[in-house]
């Protein structure tokens, strides 16, 4: 869904819009790029593109699970 702009094959999952809001660093004053990782909505933002938006995010889950998302 996220490398698809929002949608999952034909289906509409989120708009765009939305989809770029949770890829966006919402945690630069925090841990911005300079600390190499910066937090979107729901994502951890583990490198950032010079216009602030994520090229890879992640999001760790219960008992060592992790989804991690290369957008590039």
């Amino acid at each position: 869904m996220h490398l698809g702009g929002g949608s999952l094959g034909s289906a509409r999952v989120l708009s765009e819009r939305w989809t770029h809001e949770m890829r966006t660093n919402y945690t630069s004053a925090v841990d911005g790029p300079e600390q190499g990782g910066a937090h979107g909505l729901g994502w951890y933002i583990e490198r950032l593109s010079p216009d602030g938006q994520a090229l890879s995010i992640s999001h760790g889950g219960a008992l060592g699970s992790m989804l991690w998302i290369d957008l590039d």
